[in-house]
């Protein structure tokens, strides 16, 4: 035998290539290994993707691709969380994340599947890659303060470290997204002579509806390559480590309100006689006018990026946030109105009034820059997907004439119909014309 046949295999290959060549060696094969994770929520990878699919609006028009962001339980393979929407990566899409991870999800009932989606609680660690979006102050401080769980970082370079969500992106567009009508497959050389803009019939809620069947009822229910013979199924290891050391943290329906507004980002603002300016908005509520003081003198203010027709302010005597109303514009006005409309209709307020940029804009000029907007979106929609994008974002209702795809307005995909593009992988033309 040849002095270098005794070397150990291992050895060789990082005498030869080096240790990244040999990290098909090591433990660490898929992210963190099982051994590492020891039972269920012990870490929980979580990243964002687009989905490799266009979807349409209520009139029929495509839109583009949604993001998806996920989050998986590495001890079991089961899905933690998932959040789908027009929004790009950001600290606010990392909390809706967040929130329906950690609460009880009971989506059996809502979409009339045949399992519920048993996964909730508090994780230990959260895995994250280095975006700016994850490393941000109020990503940490969700994590640290309000779950008072730990981040751990993945090292730059590394993508084995995630490879745990990153191969269940993978499983979705293989088994689900990749089989549906609208798909863009994984390049462009597989589309062949297939239009995804053409064949695109489904809608945002309809994406959401689909992968929470194919999770619910096929992927937690279905062999997993990464999990022991023991226990191969996501369900399975989830019940077994449940069974073994019990429930992880979890918030109680009771609990929900509180964990919810703890989870919004938090401002430190100045109480003064015109209530608290935020992002050119004035809020005020006369029982809080012991609170007006120097601005030196701050209170903990909590927002809501998606309904900012209030804010929570802390007093310094309490624990407790009280709601406090937009007056300047009203909070009728900016009921459900999200920060992104709230930014467009500003751009458009100093567009149209050459108004200076400090100024807060009245009611009036509120609802004539949302009229504005509304209409020059409303003649870009047909034009182009990113009018109908910011359009959505914006949570804007606007209708248009026939779609662009040629498909009926009146033509809305049944649950059944959903159901079979899910569990039986046929194509969604051939269910359409064998209805």
């Amino acid at each position: 035998m040849k002095l270098l046949d005794r070397i150990d295999e291992q050895i060789r290959v990082r005498m030869r290539d080096g240790n990244k060549a040999a990290k098909k060696y090591d433990d660490l094969i898929r992210g963190f290994s099982n051994e590492e994770a020891q039972y269920p929520l012990h870490i929980v990878e979580i990243d964002h993707t687009q989905l490799d699919m266009d979807v349409i609006d209520e009139s029929g028009l495509v839109i583009g691709r949604p993001w998806i962001t996920l989050g998986i339980d590495v001890f079991s393979r089961m899905v933690w969380c998932m959040y789908v929407s027009f929004e790009p990566p950001s600290a606010n899409v990392v909390r809706k994340a967040i929130q329906q991870g950690v609460f009880f999800k009971r989506v059996k009932e809502k979409y009339d599947l045949f399992n519920e989606w048993e996964v909730f609680g508090i994780p230990t660690v959260f895995l994250l890659d280095n975006g700016k979006d994850f490393r941000s102050i109020a990503v940490r401080r969700m994590i640290n303060e309000t779950l008072r769980s730990n981040v751990r970082y993945r090292p730059r370079k590394t993508p084995e470290y995630g490879a745990a969500i990153e191969r269940l992106f993978g499983t979705l567009n293989s088994k689900l997204i990749h089989r549906l009508n609208g798909t863009r497959k994984s390049s462009v050389s597989t589309l062949g002579e297939y239009k995804p803009d053409e064949e695109a019939v489904f809608t945002l809620e309809d994406i959401r509806e689909l992968l929470t069947m194919y999770i619910v009822d096929q992927y937690q229910m279905s062999p997993h390559r990464g999990l022991p013979s023991s226990a191969d199924r996501p369900i399975t290891r989830w019940v077994d480590g449940i069974n073994k050391v019990g429930y992880p943290d979890f918030v109680t329906l009771e609990e929900k309100e509180t964990y919810s507004l703890e989870l919004l980002p938090v401002v430190m603002k100045p109480y003064t006689r015109d209530g608290v300016r935020l992002n050119n908005r004035l809020y005020k509520l006369d029982k809080l006018s012991h609170l007006i003081g120097p601005r030196s003198t701050k209170y903990k203010v909590k927002y809501d990026i998606d309904d900012i027709s209030c804010i929570y302010i802390q007093p310094s005597d309490s624990a407790e946030y009280v709601e406090v109303p937009a007056v300047l514009p009203s909070a009728d006005e900016l009921k459900g109105m999200n920060a992104y409309l709230w930014k467009l209709i500003c751009e458009e307020s100093r567009e149209e009034a050459n108004e200076k940029a400090n100024r807060i804009p009245g009611t009036k000029s509120v609802r004539n820059a949302k009229l504005a907007l509304q209409q020059r979106v409303q003649q870009k929609l047909k034009r182009g997907r990113k009018a109908r994008q910011m359009a959505k974002r914006a949570n804007m209702e606007l209708k248009v004439g026939q779609p662009q795809s040629g498909k009926p307005l009146e033509y809305t995909p049944s649950l059944e119909q959903l159901a079979d593009a899910v569990k039986k992988s046929v194509q969604r033309k051939k269910e359409v014309e064998e209805a």
